[in-house]
């Protein structure tokens, strides 16, 4: 499957209802969406990040949207990509339709994962940040 390089699979800040959500006030929202179980979340404290976990990892759910290159820059800057985070392509499971006639489709999305190290930060338990946050 090709990269859509126009899709882009958010976790955190940057979801619906979130602090960071106006980032992307010009994108189209695609819809929920999972990653493959092979991550985990960290607690950074304000926000979480992204981390390849091969021990016990997690299904990640989060969010699907379509940006141009202005708003990929924008997100680029924000999570201090090459500093702080990687981009990277992911393979996410996007979850079409309504309550009674869900469908699945693949599809391969630009996201952001930690660049340093998180032995002293804790995992978060479960897939979503948002639903950790409200738990504390």
């Amino acid at each position: 499957m090709a990269l859509t390089p126009d899709l882009v699979f958010v976790y955190g800040t940057l979801k619906r209802g979130e602090r960071n959500h106006d980032r992307l006030r010009t994108a189209e929202f695609v819809g929920p969406a999972f990653t493959e179980p092979r991550f985990r979340l960290i607690d950074c404290g304000p926000y979480p990040a992204m981390i390849e976990h091969f021990d016990e990892p997690l299904v990640i759910s989060g969010e699907v949207y379509r940006i141009d290159d202005g708003v990929l820059l924008e997100l680029d800057k924000l999570e201090d990509e090459g500093r702080l985070y990687r981009r990277k392509v992911v393979e996410v499971s996007l979850i079409d339709g309504g309550a009674c006639d869900q469908s699945l489709r693949t599809a391969r999305c630009w996201t952001y994962l930690w660049l340093n190290e998180s032995h002293n930060l804790p995992l978060i338990d479960g897939a979503s940040w948002s639903e950790a946050k409200s738990r504390r």
